[in-house]
């Protein structure tokens, strides 16, 4: 009797044991987050973007381009991920091929709903984190990094904006998720062709003109936008009278069309 009794004692002390730490773990208060959620925090995404663009782009100004003349050179892809207006996450990478349309570039992010900012442009190899052409510390306010250029293959940028939504990863360990951005050019691109090359060679000719190089002056005689805001999409920081200088040879006898530059 006193056996059953004692067996009985241990069955209620244990099972007393095991309602106390449940009860316990039930009743456990959440902490607030960092984000000011109730819970624990989102557990980490690693979103794969997937960068392409389309390079086709005809170089047909007198500007020398050559492999040798590229390697002082790297092609900078920037990319922000933003909450509320805010930079949540920033990375930067740099490319030595120029002729690489696509890049995929990682980022860890908290399950939440991200717009996605990309910006690629070109910065010296020397000093990669400065600006070459284009001052890019704020995706939305981007600034000339210096005077004003053109006629430079180097000016050519890439941008993209986008949505990634990844709070249907909450809570999900380890989540990994894949987003193909396409980037487009943000502004287009003029080339000056000179119809008049028939007249300038008979002025060299007849000793009207003298010289073996020559350099044409390009002045913009009103507002010309010379930043962007990638946020909103849409050319910024326009300013007046930015001009540029572009320097070439008289051409061959017999040529009809001479392009001088392009901005």
């Amino acid at each position: 009797m006193r056996r059953n009794l004692y067996i009985l004692a241990q069955c209620t002390f244990l099972l007393f044991i095991t309602l106390l730490v449940n009860g316990c773990s039930l009743h456990e208060e959440p902490e607030m987050t960092p984000e000011g959620e109730l819970g624990v925090d989102p557990t980490a995404v690693t979103l794969n973007l997937n960068l392409a663009m389309n390079l086709s782009l005809a170089e047909r100004a007198p500007v020398t381009i050559t492999r040798a003349s590229e390697t002082n050179y790297l092609r900078r892809f920037i990319v922000e991920a933003y909450l509320d207006r805010q930079v949540a996450a920033r990375q930067t990478v740099y490319e030595e091929d120029f002729n690489r349309a696509s890049l995929s570039v990682s980022m860890k992010l908290h399950a939440r709903n991200y717009r996605i900012l990309v910006w690629a442009d070109y910065v010296n190899a020397e000093t990669p984190e400065q600006g070459l052409v284009y001052d890019a510390k704020n995706l939305a306010f981007i600034l000339p990094a210096g005077k004003y250029i053109g006629n430079s293959r180097y000016k050519d940028v890439f941008a993209a904006s986008t949505m990634a939504d990844l709070t249907s990863f909450r809570n999900h360990w380890g989540a990994e998720t894949s987003l193909d951005v396409e980037l487009y050019r943000p502004v287009a691109r003029y080339e000056l062709v000179a119809k008049d090359v028939a007249t300038f060679l008979n002025k060299l000719s007849t000793g009207g003109l003298k010289g073996e190089s020559f350099t044409a002056r390009v002045k913009y005689s009103d507002y010309l936008p010379t930043g962007y805001n990638l946020w909103d999409d849409v050319p910024k920081n326009s300013l007046m009278y930015m001009e540029y200088k572009v320097a070439f040879e008289p051409p061959a006898d017999g040529t009809k069309e001479l392009i001088l530059g392009f901005d």
